[in-house]
């Protein structure tokens, strides 16, 4: 957790390691769950035009969806502390991220049926509330709708695949 940033992909990735899923299954699938971050990195990219290749590199290292939505509006006003800002969310995520793992594997080997407490939808509560203050008008708000209903029903419908690639295929659907 310290090198990789990406809980969404992590946990799909161990659950489909329980599954008995290939590596390459794996790492294609975490590959379609992290492509919203190329879609990140282009909104960024023209207030970060002017910075050189290893901040920009440093920037893509911690760039989530946490991170995206505390800082857009900062980058978008292209202010001159801009990048100061970003680098402290960044780094305010980061060590969050690393010790909120470390304390979950203490405290989580406490509860052996961890699942049946339902936890699982604090990232997609997480999600929601990081996406919902992005939307500013009625036609992205109208996208954004048809994009959750196309991903849950064919989601829903999906689950029989092996691997959850279902969660994949939905994610596509979703985002088409």
């Amino acid at each position: 957790s310290t090198i990789v940033i990406a809980g969404s992909a992590q946990m799909l990735a161990l659950n489909m390691l329980k599954t008995g899923a290939s590596i390459g299954v794996i790492i294609f699938t975490t590959l379609i769950i992290i492509l919203r971050h190329v879609l990140y990195s282009a909104s960024l990219s023209s207030q970060v035009r002017d910075a050189s290749f290893f901040k920009k590199c440093f920037m893509a290292y911690a760039l989530t969806d946490e991170v995206y939505a505390t800082t857009i509006k900062e980058m978008e006003q292209n202010k001159k502390d801009k990048y100061l800002f970003y680098f402290s969310a960044m780094l305010t995520f980061w060590v969050v991220w690393v010790f909120a793992d470390f304390l979950g594997a203490l405290v989580g080997a406490s509860f052996p049926n961890i699942e049946k407490y339902g936890l699982d939808f604090a990232m997609v509560a997480a999600f929601i509330a990081i996406v919902v203050p992005q939307i500013k008008s009625q036609a992205c708000t109208v996208a954004a709708v048809v994009a959750a209903v196309v991903a849950a029903v064919s989601g829903v419908l999906l689950v029989v695949l092996p691997y959850s690639l279902g969660i994949v295929i939905a994610s596509i659907l979703g985002v088409l």
